[in-house]
């Protein structure tokens, strides 16, 4: 892309200066090397948000929300993923595994592991590495 359109871009909010947009991306965390999904959260008012690719489920979004890690939904959308946050009326709304082609993850926090399973999409693909066999209790 021409600088002046990504520049455009960026100052729109439609890409972050780190070149991430809506599209959810697989990127290894610089820190601990764990996989994750990096993406802006919205269209409007987004942040970047970085969570781990394994699904929670209720429980385990329990758990990231009393640690003080948010939630967000992985959803297939377009040919691509995305990632939406999940404020206290979704979470009641839709708790995790109830909306079919949606996947409930936890923010990132290098250290912490909650859940064991990969998004349906990804089985198969992630290197074999990718989670420690260790729960984060």
């Amino acid at each position: 892309m021409d600088k002046w359109l990504v520049d455009s871009l960026i100052d729109k909010g439609v890409l972050t200066p780190g070149g991430f947009g809506r599209r959810a991306q697989l990127k290894r965390c610089s820190r601990c090397g764990r996989l994750t999904f990096v993406g802006l959260d919205d269209v409007i008012m987004a942040e970047l948000a970085t969570v781990d690719v394994a699904p929670l489920d209720a429980m385990g979004e329990l758990l990231a929300v009393l640690g003080g890690l948010g939630t967000w939904d992985l959803s297939w959308r377009g040919g691509r993923y995305e990632l939406d946050r999940r404020e206290s009326h979704h979470i009641a709304a839709h708790p995790p595994g109830t909306r079919a082609g949606t996947d409930v993850l936890n923010g990132h926090r290098c250290g912490v592991n909650i859940a064991h399973r990969l998004p349906s999409r990804l089985r198969g693909k992630a290197p074999q590495n990718a989670f420690p066999d260790e729960p984060p209790f």
